[in-house]
């Protein structure tokens, strides 16, 4: 789908900051859009803001728009990334993409994948791939 397709709806439209990195979130969707903010909100919990975007911004995009058949297509910076159907468990993708997208774009933060377990009153951290 090109941008003049999306003018067709109204585009709803913020700007997410996380762990100092920025993404413009667009979608034409009112419902897929408050549920990718909160998606959003999930994934980053306190490191969270949202913004209202000027016009016109240089910074990576997610566009998420939706088919007549009820599936939601999202791109990031028009390369497609995926579709789903609303309400059929892409959550969890939806908020393992946003996330590794922040991780691997971040200069002042180190996420490491790792798992913790409390032995005799100690923390014991085992550290992923």
């Amino acid at each position: 789908m090109s941008l003049g397709t999306i003018g067709a709806k109204p585009l709803h439209r913020t700007l997410m900051r996380a762990y100092d990195v920025e993404v413009l979130i667009e979608a034409d969707d009112t419902k897929i859009f408050e549920r990718v903010k909160r998606i959003c909100r999930e994934a980053f919990v306190e490191k969270l803001d949202f913004f209202e975007p000027p016009a016109t911004l240089d910074k990576p995009t997610y566009r998420f728009l939706t088919a007549p058949d009820g599936s939601v297509t999202y791109d990031l910076d028009g390369v497609l990334q995926g579709t789903f159907l609303e309400g059929v468990g892409s959550d969890r993708f939806l908020n393992s993409m946003i996330r590794a997208h922040v991780a691997g774009r971040t200069k002042s933060w180190v996420f490491i994948h790792a798992g913790v377990v409390e032995w005799k009153g100690r923390a014991i951290i085992i550290p992923g791939q």
